[in-house]
């Protein structure tokens, strides 16, 4: 396997740029776009814009696309698709010598309220220089959306951060972010990005190959198979605002053998699946997530839209009830506006179960603590609390029929006697 020698051999390609909630477009074309394969055959545009062998063999550009998935952001990651069905991965997205610790699907982390649908590969935590580790293509596949974050634009600190989606079939796709340098030709590819933060495509890269490098945080990956839908969410269509959510799979499965070891090693959860969950619903249970009425789900309502890094934003309307990343034995609970602010807790004797909480329950009071970390190795969420920590709030819940329930949280240590709703306590569902 290569890592970090295996660069993008390509020319300069004008990428099509396909709109996101548009149906599939099989007129574009990328001009001049050619890639060399790791067989050395060369793959051109062909005049309905797909890849073909240098024998001249046309795809149609609709390929294999499936017929009953709906319209908006999937179609682009479905356009010019071939095939059904998953494939291996090849590669390891990092050297694996390279990852220090790797946290699975299901975390919980500031305004990421609902459990995280990818999983997290940890570098060294001592070398903060963004291209210090390269990042590799898992399995033969084309890029298919390219976007860029800035944060300090123009300042002294900027930093950028791309993610990036990869189309390996119709129904199977695998994504990076937080990806700090992308290879030249890789941006070469996609030319939107030399003005604006979005490009769309459809550039074949072969798998082991190098596309860009981090250092200084973590790579978030994970693979969605949508074949393959959850069944763990009571209301799917409320993680549109997301759409692949609900698509996500597990990933070590899909590795080779010895790449998957390496990285089982890494990674602290002992219990199975070892990848994680996120789906954790339980009709009519307290147990699993929840949203705001009126707040469209997932996406959040206009009207707490905010700044991804402070403010009231999409996720102020979410709740969580579910079993921690690394000990699902230890409850977890995560507000999406605690005082103004996400943030997640345990709870003082980590009873009663989620799962025991239903409508026969009435109103049930639950004492929040600092949340307990299992991350043992990791300097950034050092040590596990080994004994329950000072009050820092109260939350009543009221499972109600229908999948709604009814939430007030009373942050600060007073609020021993608390027992009863206010006229401020808010209504979800799921």
């Amino acid at each position: 396997m290569r890592y970090g020698s295996a660069m993008l051999n390509a020319r300069t390609a004008a990428a099509c740029i396909v709109a996101v909630t548009a149906l599939l477009l099989p007129g574009c074309s990328e001009s001049d776009g050619s890639r060399i394969g790791d067989d050395g055959t060369r793959a051109v545009a062909t005049s309905n814009g797909v890849g073909g062998a240098a024998s001249g063999e046309n795809r149609t550009a609709a390929g294999d696309n499936p017929s009953d998935l709906p319209d908006g952001p999937i179609r682009n990651w479905i356009d010019r698709c071939e095939g059904q069905g998953t494939v291996p991965l090849t590669h390891s997205p990092m050297n694996p010598d390279d990852v220090v610790l790797v946290v699975p699907l299901g975390s919980l982390a500031g305004a990421h309220v609902t459990p995280i649908d990818h999983l997290y590969l940890y570098p060294p935590w001592d070398n903060p220089v963004a291209d210090a580790y390269p990042v590799v293509m898992m399995a033969d596949g084309y890029i298919k959306e390219i976007s860029r974050r800035v944060s300090d634009r123009g300042g002294p600190n900027e930093k950028e951060e791309f993610r990036l989606v990869f189309q390996h079939s119709c129904t199977f796709f695998t994504y990076f972010d937080l990806v700090r340098v992308l290879d030249p030709s890789v941006v070469a590819a996609f030319a939107d990005l030399q003005d604006g933060d979005h490009a769309s495509g459809h550039y074949f890269v072969a798998g082991g190959t190098e596309i860009g490098r981090i250092g200084g945080q973590s790579l978030d990956t994970a693979v969605y198979n949508l074949e393959k839908p959850l069944t763990g969410f009571i209301s799917p269509d409320l993680y549109e605002g997301e759409f692949w959510k609900i698509y996500t799979d597990e990933f070590f499965p899909y590795l080779p053998a010895d790449v998957r070891d390496a990285l089982l090693e890494k990674n602290p959860r002992t219990v199975e699946p070892r990848s994680g969950t996120i789906d954790h619903d339980v009709p009519g249970r307290l147990m699993g997530n929840w949203f705001e009425e009126g707040t469209n789900g997932y996406a959040g309502a206009s009207s707490t839209a905010g700044d991804e890094f402070g403010g009231r934003g999409y996720w102020s309307g979410h709740l969580a009830f579910v079993p921690d990343v690394i000990e699902p034995d230890q409850l977890k609970l995560s507000i999406g506006d605690f005082d103004g602010t996400a943030r997640q807790f345990s709870v003082r004797g980590n009873a009663p179960d989620f799962v025991e909480i239903g409508v026969e329950s009435g109103v049930v009071r639950y004492e929040l603590i600092a949340e307990k970390h299992f991350h043992s190795d990791d300097p950034i969420q050092a040590g596990i609390n080994a004994v329950d920590g000072a009050t820092l709030g109260v939350v009543l819940v009221q499972v109600l029929d229908g999948e709604r329930l009814r939430f007030e949280v009373f942050p600060g240590p007073g609020g021993a006697d608390l027992r009863e709703f206010t006229p401020a306590a808010r209504v979800f569902e799921r």
